[in-house]
């Protein structure tokens, strides 16, 4: 595919994610291996910022076009959640969280996930891609 295929297919996504007040840029989007952000966000999650984490590496990516393959581009989202970067360069040196990152890899296989974002409802119901907010309530109602 050209570059200018693929962003006419990713039309459509941009307009979804606009309706929720999203922001995505596909034009300056990188393609990162997100490795380190997972150890990161799992570090983040010793401060209760998980999810302050996993917004700011997703925003950086889909909206900001910053490269989260290089090491200063991690590091602003974590100084954007207010944590210390001497101590997120220390994780990233250390290795510290990569294995628990290699497990959860390796359980979302097994569980049949190979995108994001997925949805799993009820430990029986698999939400995968953008989706209408009417499949949402319906798999929300099967589960009650």
């Amino acid at each position: 595919r050209t570059r200018e295929e693929t962003l006419e297919t990713t039309k459509g996504l941009r307009a979804q994610a606009a309706e929720m007040g999203l922001e995505y840029n596909y034009d300056t989007m990188k393609a990162p291996n997100t490795k380190k952000a997972h150890q990161l966000t799992k570090w983040a999650a010793t401060f209760g910022k998980s999810q302050e984490a996993t917004e700011g590496f997703l925003r950086a990516i889909f909206t900001e076009g910053k490269d989260l393959n290089l090491e200063q581009d991690l590091l602003s989202v974590v100084e954007a959640i207010g944590l210390d970067t001497e101590q997120a360069k220390q994780v990233l040196v250390s290795g510290e969280y990569a294995e628990a990152v290699d497990q959860n890899r390796i359980e979302a296989g097994r569980d049949g996930i190979r995108s994001v974002p997925v949805f799993v409802i009820d430990d029986k119901y698999m939400i995968t891609g953008v989706q209408p907010i009417e499949l949402f309530l319906q798999t929300f109602a099967k589960a009650k």
